[in-house]
């Protein structure tokens, strides 16, 4: 699991200003690491897991501070799609954002979708979209 909050032995962290919460949930390393990297640069506090099931350990823990999912729709086991239900149904205030390179998926209209490959630009609204009070900052715990 890729979450060095989990790991974290006790205590809580040191609160730091941040814009939003994000859970990332992308299988390709290559993809994984720079846009939770990038997300983390724009001021976002930023989970990242491997796949759909440590996403949802990762919610289990720290679900009450994540308030968007930006999930691949193709991983192995359990896609985006199934991920953001089992989420909707644990975590309802948790707002999806679905992205792939293969295919658009029959969704909502009001959920967002970025084609891979996306602009930092794009990513960084749509992001922005999903959070109440965008571009205000909060107190955020870090999670890692």
């Amino acid at each position: 699991m890729r979450n060095a909050a989990l790991n974290a032995s006790s205590g809580k962290q040191p609160a730091r200003a941040c814009l939003g919460t994000v859970l990332v949930v992308e299988d390709e390393p290559a993809l994984l690491t720079p846009v939770s990297s990038a997300l983390a640069q724009a001021g976002y506090s930023v989970f990242g897991a491997s796949s759909a099931e440590d996403a949802l350990a990762v919610a289990a823990c720290r679900g009450d501070m994540i308030q968007v999912l930006l999930t691949d729709v193709s991983m192995p086991r359990m896609g985006g799609l199934e991920l953001a239900g089992k989420l909707r149904r644990l975590l309802p205030h948790v707002k999806p954002i679905f992205m792939s390179g293969s295919f658009g998926p029959d969704i909502a209209s009001e959920t967002p979708f970025l084609f891979k490959p996306f602009l930092l630009r794009d990513l960084l609204r749509a992001v922005q979209d999903r959070i109440p009070g965008a571009g205000r900052t909060i107190e955020c715990r870090r999670p890692g």
